[in-house]
C-alpha cells in the first residue's frame, strides 16, 4: 500500500507516478492530490528539477517535508482545526462569515427603501449584492493555495480596483438626485457609519487570517479588500442616508481606509526588512 512518504520520495526522485495504487491513494488523500494536481506548481517543479539536482538537495527537501509535518502535528486548538480544513471548506466558511452580517442586517434592520415594490432591484440592494460578490472573490483570492499556479496580477489588481470604484456609484447617483431635487439639506454625521463599518471589517479579516495556512503576495491586501467590502455591503442595507457627503465619508471611506491602511502597513514592513 502506497503511503504519503512514498509519493514524496517518488516526486523528489523524479519518478513516474501512475498506476492503480497511486490513483487509489490520491483519491483518498487530499494533500497528495493537491500536490500532484495539474495546477500544482510545487509538484511540477519538483518533478522537473530533481532528476538533475545536485547531491544533497534531495535530502534537504525531504528534511523540509519532515519539518513541515512536525510543525503541523504540533499545532493544537481551534486554529489547528481550521488550518487543517481543505481550501474549499475554508472558503465556504469565510463566505458564510462575510455574508453573515449583510444578510442578517438586511432582515433585522433594513433601510426603508431596501427591497422596493417594483420588479427593478433598488440601487442600495444592487450595490450591496455587487459588494458581496466582489468581497467573496477577493477573500477567495486571498486564500489561494500557495502550491498552485499564482493568480494573474491583473486579476488581483482588478478586484482591488473594483472595490475602490464600487462605492463611488451610489455617491454619483445620490449627487444626481440631489442636484435634480435642488436640496440643500446637510448630511447626517458620517462618523458613526465609518466606525461601524471598520468594526464590521475586523471580524471578517480576523477570521480569514486566523484560519489561513499562509498569506502570500497580495493576500493581506485582498483580505482587507474583501473584509471591508463585506462591511460596506452591511452599511448599504441598513443606512438610509443618501447625501453624497455621508456616503463618501461614512461608507466609501471604510473600504479606502482599510485598503490604504493595509498597503501602508505592508510598505512599512518591507522597509524594515
Amino acid at each position: 500500500m502506497i503511503r504519503c512518504a512514498d509519493i514524496e520520495d517518488a516526486l523528489l526522485g523524479g519518478q513516474a507516478l501512475s498506476g492503480p495504487e497511486v490513483q487509489d491513494h490520491l483519491s483518498g488523500c487530499a494533500s497528495c492530490g493537491e500536490l500532484l494536481g495539474s495546477e500544482s506548481e510545487v509538484g511540477g517543479s519538483l518533478r522537473a528539477s530533481f532528476p538533475d539536482a545536485p547531491p544533497g538537495a534531495l535530502h534537504e527537501v525531504r528534511g523540509l517535508f519532515e519539518a513541515i509535518a512536525r510543525n503541523v502535528e504540533a499545532e493544537r486548538g481551534p486554529r489547528a482545526f481550521l488550518r487543517s480544513r481543505t481550501t474549499r471548506v475554508q472558503r465556504l466558511g469565510l463566505t458564510a462569515v462575510a455574508l453573515g452580517a449583510p444578510i442578517c442586517l438586511a432582515f433585522i434592520a433594513p433601510r426603508a427603501d431596501l427591497f422596493g415594490e417594483g420588479p427593478i432591484v433598488p440601487l442600495p440592494l444592487a450595490i450591496a449584492i455587487a459588494a458581496a460578490v466582489v468581497s467573496i472573490a477577493a477573500l477567495s483570492a486571498a486564500l489561494w493555495p500557495i502550491h498552485r499556479r499564482a493568480l494573474p496580477r491583473s486579476f488581483e489588481a482588478g478586484l482591488i480596483s473594483a472595490a475602490l470604484v464600487l462605492p463611488i456609484l451610489p455617491i454619483l447617483a445620490a449627487a444626481l438626485v440631489k442636484v435634480a431635487a435642488g436640496s440643500g439639506a446637510l448630511p447626517a454625521a458620517p462618523l458613526p457609519c465609518l466606525v461601524e463599518g471598520l468594526a464590521l471589517t475586523i471580524p471578517v479579516g480576523a477570521a480569514a487570517w486566523y484560519g489561513a495556512r499562509a498569506l502570500m503576495g497580495n493576500a493581506a491586501l485582498l483580505l482587507s479588500t474583501g473584509a471591508s467590502l463585506s462591511a460596506f455591503a452591511a452599511l448599504s442595507v441598513i443606512c438610509g442616508e443618501s447625501h453624497p457627503g455621508h456616503l463618501l465619508l461614512g461608507h466609501a471611506a471604510v473600504i479606502w481606509v482599510a485598503v490604504a491602511g493595509t498597503g501602508l502597513y505592508g510598505a512599512l514592513r518591507l522597509r524594515r526588512t
